[in-house]
């Protein structure tokens, strides 16, 4: 049986966030952060435990930040209250074998770590776009004002798409605009324009192949400005809503 487009849409987006998971251990080896000290890395097998406690607190990363919480917050709004269960459970289950691997300690570190990386204009090597404008020279309170602004029209967008497009449409713009409206905004999350894109190519919006390459390691180095990927976040965000409003104007009554 071929499933049901929204669960498929969760399914590839779940891969990108497991992908996510593993490029943002590049934030936790910042020496600037606070690090776990539950395994020790005085050799090769601590080192490669070490490795596997680093993805796994970013995982648990990805599933307790405000990004998962507004998908929640999308599948009980559209009715979908057992989903809702059953991603809370997996988050609980998480958050147990998360403390019982690496230790109550971990919860410290890890609010240390939101407390440093939580301002979205001024937090370094961050894309969100009041961060981008305050990086291109930006005012600090012209930066915080773009920013939102921005938070407004993508909130404003979820509902539109939410109230007029497809459960398949709707839940794709929420991914989206959990990264949008999230305070970090990192390089590597652009995996999940992975989402939208393959909804546009199946839809023959050709162009939208241009998205990944924009934010892939061929760019590199070109030293494209920072603005470049909250524009290409946005660009997927209107795509998605304006195909979808499209098609439901366009389906049979």
């Amino acid at each position: 049986l071929r499933p049901a487009p929204h669960l498929r849409a969760l399914v590839f987006t779940a891969a990108a966030a497991a992908l996510v998971s593993i490029g943002g251990c590049q934030q936790l080896a910042d020496p600037n952060l606070p690090q776990t000290t539950v395994f020790p890395s005085s050799d090769l097998n601590g080192m490669i435990v070490q490795l596997y406690v680093l993805i796994f607190w970013m995982a648990l990363a990805v599933f307790i930040g405000a990004q998962p919480a507004l998908l929640f917050g999308w599948a009980f709004v559209t009715g979908r209250r057992r989903a809702v269960v059953i991603g809370a459970l997996i988050l609980l289950a998480a958050a147990a074998i998360a403390t019982v691997v690496t230790g109550p300690r971990t919860w410290l570190d890890y609010a240390a770590i939101l407390g440093r990386v939580s301002a979205p204009v001024t937090t370094p090597h961050n894309f969100t776009p009041g961060a981008a404008a305050y990086q291109a020279g930006v005012p600090t309170g012209v930066a915080t004002t773009i920013q939102i602004v921005s938070s407004a029209l993508v909130v404003a967008a979820l509902v539109v798409a939410v109230a007029r497009t497809s459960a398949e449409a709707s839940f794709i713009v929420a991914v989206v605009a959990s990264q949008l409206l999230s305070p970090v905004l990192w390089d590597h999350y652009a995996m999940l324009l992975l989402v939208p894109v393959a909804w546009l190519l199946e839809r023959r919006r050709w162009w939208a192949a241009a998205i990944p390459l924009v934010t892939s390691a061929a760019t590199l180095f070109v030293n494209l400005p920072a603005a470049i990927y909250p524009i290409v976040f946005w660009i997927a965000l209107l795509a998605v809503l304006w195909v979808g409003l499209r098609e439901r104007r366009q389906a049979p009554a």
